[in-house]
């Protein structure tokens, strides 16, 4: 699945104000790993989403989540792109 896809896929999940961010990369494997987890992800009352970029070489999630779950998917995103490239 592409971005454009996925960002698709979820659309209803992205915050207003950036319909034409969300998903802004192809990495077909962190794809599959955020379309699993964002199964579970968009049960959770309120669960929005804005960006899920690469800035300096590293994955930035930013959600309506805490602060600590981005981190441990930011982490988690970074390890599959520091396996696939």
């Amino acid at each position: 699945m592409k971005a454009e896809q996925f960002n698709n896929k979820y659309k209803d999940f992205i915050e207003p104000g950036f319909e034409d961010q969300g998903l802004e990369f192809d990495n077909e494997q962190v794809t599959l790993f955020l379309d699993n987890i964002f199964m579970d992800l968009t049960k959770i009352p309120g669960f929005q989403f804005s960006q899920i970029k690469l800035k300096f070489g590293q994955c930035r999630f930013y959600t309506t989540l805490k602060l600590e779950l981005e981190i441990l998917i930011s982490n988690a995103i970074n390890k599959i792109i520091n396996e696939t490239t």
